[in-house]
């Protein structure tokens, strides 16, 4: 054998050393990420609570860490994310927050996918939008918010607006009291989550639609999945039809 076979010989194998690495990695990687998805899940309960997207939100902050595309992993996280119903008034916006943060992380990805990974990939921006579409509402007007609630005036005894409800003597009073605090909570929630929402689908819906019209007109199975994505990503008149009748 001549040298340079041998030198082509030591390259093929070095380049095969470093393929079967990679795909170790990857799948280690995978491995790794699905052991998270499954400890994060094991802290969710009923109605959702801030431990739970606390950890789902250093979750997103490690893939976005990391070098490289980490689009697979961050497109399960939404896919998991968005399938959560959020009732806590606990919460916030912190569900918001972390679904948009792995959604910027989905879109930032410039890699080739495969047919498979582009489908999980627009699932899970299209469920994505469309839950902010869902519970975004229409000529939403702020609701009344205050620092400190006032007590009510009936059941005797001194009376400051944000007092400890457990220092009216009155248990009725008291009730009422307990009543108009979490009102005054719910209307802080709500308010805050029209205004991100309202945000979010300024944010996210061009780039959405720019990656479901690139789809679209990719090929016939392209097209298809844009059409179930476009139902579910809740798009309007005009967006299918820049989506689907409008040339690259």
């Amino acid at each position: 054998m001549q040298l340079k076979d041998i030198s082509i010989l030591v390259c093929v194998l070095s380049l095969s050393t470093y393929t079967i690495g990679f795909a170790q990695d990857q799948a280690s990687m995978s491995a790794s990420f699905a052991r998270k998805i499954a400890s994060l899940e094991s802290t969710w309960t009923e109605g959702g609570n801030s431990a739970y997207f606390a950890k789902a939100a250093s979750l997103a902050d490690e893939l976005n860490a990391l070098p490289g595309s980490q689009v697979t992993e961050a497109t399960e996280l939404l896919r998991v994310l968005v399938r959560k119903k959020v009732e806590s008034i606990d919460i916030g916006v912190d569900d918001l927050s972390v679904k948009a943060k792995t959604a910027r992380e989905i879109l930032n990805d410039d890699t080739s996918a495969t047919s498979g990974l582009r489908e999980e990939k627009l699932s899970a921006l299209a469920g994505f939008l469309g839950s902010v579409r869902q519970e975004l509402m229409a000529d939403f007007v702020a609701k009344p918010v205050t620092m400190n609630v006032m007590p009510p005036d009936s059941g005797g005894g001194p009376r400051i607006a944000g007092m400890d409800p457990n220092a009216i003597a009155d248990i009725g009073a008291r009730e009422k009291y307990k009543a108009a605090i979490l009102k005054n909570r719910q209307h802080a929630v709500l308010n805050s989550r029209q205004t991100m929402l309202r945000n979010l689908q300024v944010e996210f819906t061009q780039p959405i639609v720019d990656l479901m019209r690139h789809i679209a007109h990719s090929d016939d199975i392209g097209l298809s999945l844009v059409q179930q994505a476009a139902t579910t990503a809740q798009l309007t008149d005009g967006e299918r039809v820049t989506v689907f009748n409008t040339a690259e």
